[in-house]
């Protein structure tokens, strides 16, 4: 194995002071889900989809402590997020509050979009 293209040790300096991120949350849906894989379930904006989420109330709660120690300690002014549960910004204000609860994290908001879709390709 040859390094062709070796990654940088940190970023380039490009001056300013806004911090800019994007985090694949890997399906953090708020709903439970209680379905079986790739089968119908309560999300989605028409609440017929599979919800692809944490299988309990405890692993959701894991993966919410897992993910705001995570973003926290990015640190950054603008976050967009990916693989959000589509449910008209009700898991990502959630998760907004669950980041401002965080000491030392800062205030955090949501930007209300909507649902966003379909819900995922199928």
């Amino acid at each position: 194995f040859v390094a062709a293209n070796p990654s940088p040790t940190a970023p380039p300096d490009v001056g300013g002071r806004l911090v800019i991120a994007s985090f694949n949350v890997s399906n953090y849906f708020a709903t439970i889900d209680t379905t079986a894989s790739n089968s119908s379930g309560v999300c989605g904006p028409a609440g017929d989809l599979d919800c692809r989420g944490a299988d309990s109330a405890l692993e959701f709660a894991r993966q919410t402590a897992k993910l705001t120690a995570a973003i926290c300690g990015l640190a950054p002014d603008v976050l967009a997020l990916m693989e959000v549960e589509n449910d008209d910004g009700a898991t990502a204000d959630g998760l907004a509050e669950a980041l401002a609860s965080v000491a030392g994290c800062g205030l955090w908001r949501a930007v209300a979009t909507g649902p966003i879709g379909s819900g995922w390709p199928a």
